[in-house]
């Protein structure tokens, strides 16, 4: 049996999309360790640029974050990683192979503006408002990227798609120091004629309550998207003052300690598509560009992982239904049903770790919520919350 490399990465973890250097760093393991003693002693390593091609032979034990030989990638560039190795007995191994893609590397690669809705109280929860721009394609629409972030959470939708499986972008970050943006391959979300690209904010924790005393604002009172749409790296959409901003929103607020609280009778659910329903509309407030570093994460995104059934249904002794599944987790619910209900009935889901006196335990949870609210009078089937999780059993 021969030894094969295996898991050929960028700077750690990076399946080498969007990666937030010009030098990235390489490593791989091996896919087999059935050859008794075998250990690497050298390395080749290819790599494509454009039309020319570059080949490097190592004479190296390294297999982690090995340097990169070449000239620094620039933003946008695209490279062809072809990796082999050579063990001590002068066996080879097969050829691996990796593309890289940078992401905007640069400051300056940077044409969008920091845009808004109008400002909320400073010492409320800020309520999640929606961001839309319709453009223009004409035929043979080539590689398509979005480069986005927030002062806040956001998610996006093309053309009523939600863009790529992350959830609770960009994340926790230091955000006066430095503000993590994502890259999306959205080519296929494209179409020739009309498109529509729509963001939704919360406040996360840019904004959101913080800390055991409950400290709002920590990093800013206005929360702001900033996303920039390339074809072929030609800028084709970026946010501006152009954008609308929408407030028929039927999240009412979001929290990450209190949870989320929507109106199902609220909002038109074609909002992003071809064909929007009248809403209510203005143009959206250009906001200071973020004096934050921005940059791609280095770190692997916050994903759906698992999903899971309840293990057993409770009822307690005052009537109230508790789902357990068997396990501590980190997550929520999704209502898989339209659950019948008038405008002045709504569905509150508590979550908690712990029963007390077979009843929901609640009190470590000490003032935060940890809850989701549906007011319902309108269709529940598939809501999930976008701005919030929870740890529950």
């Amino acid at each position: 049996m021969t030894v094969q490399i295996a898991q050929l990465r960028a700077e750690h973890h990076h399946d080498g999309f969007g990666i937030s250097t010009g030098s990235p760093r390489l490593s791989w393991r091996f896919a087999s360790t059935a050859v008794k003693g075998w250990r690497q002693a050298s390395y080749d390593l290819v790599i494509a640029r454009g039309n020319n091609k570059e080949a490097y032979h190592v004479d190296s034990a390294e297999n982690v974050l090995v340097p990169w030989p070449s000239a620094a990638l620039s933003s946008r560039e695209t490279a062809y990683i072809k990796v082999r190795a050579t063990g001590k007995d002068g066996s080879e191994t097969g050829w691996a192979s990796l593309t890289i893609e940078a992401a905007l590397l640069q400051r300056s690669d940077w044409i969008a503006k920091l845009i808004s809705g109008p400002p909320q109280p400073k010492d409320e929860p800020k309520s999640p408002f929606r961001l839309r721009k319709t453009f223009g394609l004409s035929k043979n629409v080539g590689v398509a990227r979005l480069y986005a972030t927030a002062h806040g959470l956001y998610q996006v939708q093309i053309n009523g798609k939600v863009v790529g499986d992350e959830v609770l972008a960009p994340g926790w970050q230091s955000y006066h120091h430095r503000l993590h943006f994502q890259t999306y391959d959205i080519t296929h979300l494209l179409k020739d004629g009309l498109n529509i690209i729509g963001a939704e904010i919360g406040e996360g924790w840019f904004a959101g309550r913080l800390g055991r005393p409950g400290v709002r604002n920590i990093w800013g009172d206005r929360l702001g998207f900033l996303a920039q749409l390339e074809i072929d790296g030609r800028i084709v959409c970026a946010t501006d003052s152009s954008w609308e901003h929408l407030d028929n929103v039927p999240t009412l607020a979001s929290e990450i300690y209190n949870g989320e609280v929507v109106d199902t009778t609220i909002g038109t659910p074609d909002w992003c598509t071809a064909s929007p329903a009248t809403e209510t509309k203005a143009s959206a407030e250009e906001l200071p560009f973020p004096s934050a570093e921005l940059i791609a994460p280095d770190v692997a995104p916050v994903r759906r992982v698992a999903e899971l059934k309840p293990k057993e249904i409770i009822t307690t002794t005052s009537g109230k239904k508790v789902l357990d599944f068997g396990q501590n987790l980190v997550g929520w619910l999704r209502i898989e049903i339209d659950i019948a209900g008038t405008q002045e009935e709504e569905l509150l889901i508590r979550y908690a770790e712990v029963m007390e006196h077979d009843e929901l335990g609640t009190r470590p949870l000490r003032t935060a919520k940890a809850r989701d609210v549906i007011k319902l009078g309108g269709k529940t089937k598939g809501w999930e919350p976008k701005f919030t999780f929870h740890g529950f059993r």
